[in-house]
């Protein structure tokens, strides 16, 4: 990444987007969308292709999904336009703390100067205490100017319907606040850019409908790798109609909220993997119902046995894949494949 800054000759055409959840979903929305508007952009960084590449070829804007490990790695990363959606406990084993997390995260937004502008999550606690030092445009998403209001998006004092139903999910609501408040602070028509979004096509396994079967849905969320991720899947559905499939390497996250709003939303939790190492048997003393299980398969054949009609099963993991499988695209695949194996045997 650093190597890209420092030879990237205008970097007021990069867009820099971090946050702990999120990222990809945001970065390839707003490359959409700028596309749409006729701009040749390059999207990449974290999320697949180096940033590298971009010095490869002439671009209107350059949008790079930012890690925390990248910005810990560069020593000034520089920018004009930079987004943070969101900061939750992440990674910890890796940063060693939730400060260093955080700081890694901020470290653009403390480089940046008067004119350069930063896009953030204006309701964040975790990110309201680093603004009085930062010199840039502070426009905030999830403010009077950007927000929700219940099924409908209010930009700048405007009300407008949505229709597209994952646009409205916990997790999208963030996404599509951020990305239009950045199309309307580069120029671009709201109105416009919210048409173009609607026909927007989301990324796999974040928050997938896999399919329904006598009034059950599937939902496969293997992209939820910590705690604050299951949360906000999990207030996407009724009280006490959800299987919760949780598996993977937990990041030394605090529990408390976790197991709030599991008691709250799930009828069930059923746990594979290292996970049944811990989060089981947290869960377990908090009273709520938890069965440890072998693997997928047994899972959803589990699931199947608890879910009436109007129940949901969701894969929404809250750990990395890497104990059981080699990402998060394979996990969310063997997912789909068993629940439509099991379907098409039941």
């Amino acid at each position: 990444l650093q190597i890209f800054l420092d030879n990237f000759p205008d970097i007021g055409k990069i867009v820099g987007v971090t946050g702990t959840n999120g990222k990809s979903t945001t970065v390839i929305m707003l490359g959409y969308l700028l596309g749409q508007f006729g701009k040749k952009v390059f999207v990449g960084g974290n999320l697949g292709t180096p940033s590298i590449k971009a010095l490869e070829g002439e671009y209107d804007y350059i949008v790079l999904e930012l890690s925390s490990f990248q910005l810990f790695w560069s020593e000034r990363p520089k920018l004009k336009l930079f987004t943070v959606l969101n900061i939750r406990p992440d990674h910890l084993d890796w940063h060693g703390s939730f400060e260093e997390y955080i700081f890694s995260k901020m470290k653009p937004a403390l480089l940046m100067e008067d004119r350069d502008m930063l896009f953030f999550n204006g309701q964040d606690p975790f990110i309201k205490p680093y603004l009085n030092n930062i010199k840039a445009i502070k426009i905030p998403f999830w403010s009077d100017m950007y927000t929700w209001e219940n099924e409908s998006i209010k930009l700048k004092g405007e009300k407008f319907t949505v229709m597209n139903r994952i646009l409205k999910t916990e997790q999208n609501k963030e996404n599509v606040l951020a990305v239009l408040s950045i199309m309307d602070n580069l120029g671009f028509d709201l109105s416009t850019s919210l048409e173009h979004l609607e026909k927007f096509t989301f990324l796999n396994h974040r928050m997938e409908f896999v399919g329904e079967w006598n009034g059950i849905m599937f939902f496969n969320d293997s992209k939820a790798t910590n705690f604050s991720a299951v949360e906000a899947a999990l207030r996407n559905f009724e009280n006490g109609r959800v299987i919760l499939i949780m598996c993977g390497i937990e990041k030394k996250e605090p529990y408390g909220n976790l197991i709030n709003t599991i008691r709250k939303k799930a009828k069930k939790v059923i746990i594979f993997g290292d996970m049944k190492k811990s989060v089981y048997f947290a869960l377990k003393r908090s009273g709520v119902s938890v069965v440890g299980v072998q693997n997928m398969e047994e899972s959803v054949e589990e699931a199947l046995k608890e879910a009436k009609t109007g129940d949901v099963v969701l894969l929404s993991p809250g750990g990395s894949s890497f104990d059981m499988y080699e990402n998060y695209k394979e996990r969310g695949r063997h997912f789909k494949e068993v629940v439509r194996r099991c379907l098409k045997g039941g």
